[in-house]
């Protein structure tokens, strides 16, 4: 259970007066939101408490379990109306409160709630985010809750920008898929992206790429091809670590950021629907991917749930 307020570091402490100072003139811009002017109420989802953290809830109890982790400027309404379209798709979404308030959408206020003074490593290469320990928690408590459900206590992770990298570091008993949306962690606050070495981290402790390696659970992962907050390079160690686990979309000819909420693209979403519903065994496959591509080569989620090219 993790404690409601987060001790500052020694280390964060020394950000913090910089960050305050400087992240409203160099906040993300790539997070643009159609839906400021239209904040989404709570309506449709279940209101839980896991671990001391509220955790929203929607879709049929009886379908397949899936986590679905907020982005940096918070649980946006972007997020929530991503929520809402899963659960059209007959999955059971848990959307947990990760830091701020439901329908916040603010990228000066996410990174100082997530990174300056919460539990998230923005920086450092090779870190691991102490979040990751109350969302493992909350996975093996869904598993546990849905075993008896179609899923048989298999559940799917999405992950997003800040959230992106965090699929793979749950990669344990009862996780039977993963997405990795735009991982944007290590990024710098000036210029606000990855510079240097962070462009070829995956933002995983040793430990959590170790066992994300030993895993056979294939994956998602996606990108815009002109989004320098999810540089090409990291894309790259993804593709040359994980071989033919990973099937990858990169979404060209168009700039964006935020690939299912914010900078929705509905062919990247239905391939995501396709994976998870195979790899959840809704659906029997197999189901050829629209974007999605393994090893720059057509491919489809198979009925055994494993990648194949076509």
């Amino acid at each position: 259970m993790l404690p409601t307020e987060y001790n500052v570091t020694r280390r964060r402490f020394v950000r913090i007066g910089a960050h305050l100072a400087l992240w409203p003139l160099a906040a993300c811009g790539a997070h643009t939101h159609a839906t400021e002017d239209r904040p989404e109420s709570e309506v449709g989802f279940s209101p839980l408490v896991v671990g001391g953290r509220r955790v929203l809830r929607i879709g049929s109890t009886s379908a397949p379990p899936l986590v679905l982790l907020h982005e940096l400027p918070g649980m946006t309404p972007d997020d929530m109306r991503l929520a809402r379209r899963l659960a059209q798709e007959n999955f059971n979404v848990y959307l947990p409160l990760l830091f701020g308030d439901v329908g916040q959408d603010s990228t000066t206020a996410g990174y100082w709630q997530a990174c300056a003074r919460g539990p998230f490593e923005c920086s450092d290469l090779s870190a691991r985010s102490e979040v990751l320990t109350w969302i493992e928690g909350l996975c093996d408590t869904i598993a546990k809750d849905t075993a008896g459900g179609s899923a048989k206590g298999q559940l799917g992770v999405i992950g997003m920008c800040l959230t992106g990298i965090f699929p793979l570091a749950l990669l344990r008993p009862g996780v039977a898929a993963a997405v990795a949306c735009q991982p944007t962690v290590p990024f710098r606050l000036i210029p606000p992206r990855p510079v240097g070495k962070q462009k070829k981290d995956l933002g995983l402790s040793a430990a959590d790429l170790a066992r994300a390696s030993k895993s056979d659970v294939p994956f998602l992962a996606m990108r815009y091809a002109s989004d320098a907050l999810c540089p090409s390079e990291r894309m790259a160690v993804i593709r040359d670590t994980f071989k033919t686990r990973v099937a990858v979309i990169e979404i060209p000819n168009k700039k964006g950021h935020s690939t299912l909420a914010s900078s929705f693209d509905p062919d990247a979403f239905a391939d995501t629907v396709s994976y998870l519903k195979v790899r959840l065994k809704s659906d029997p496959g197999p189901r050829r991917m629209k974007l999605a591509t393994l090893s720059g080569r057509p491919c489809e989620i198979t009925a055994g749930g494993m990648w194949a090219n076509v």
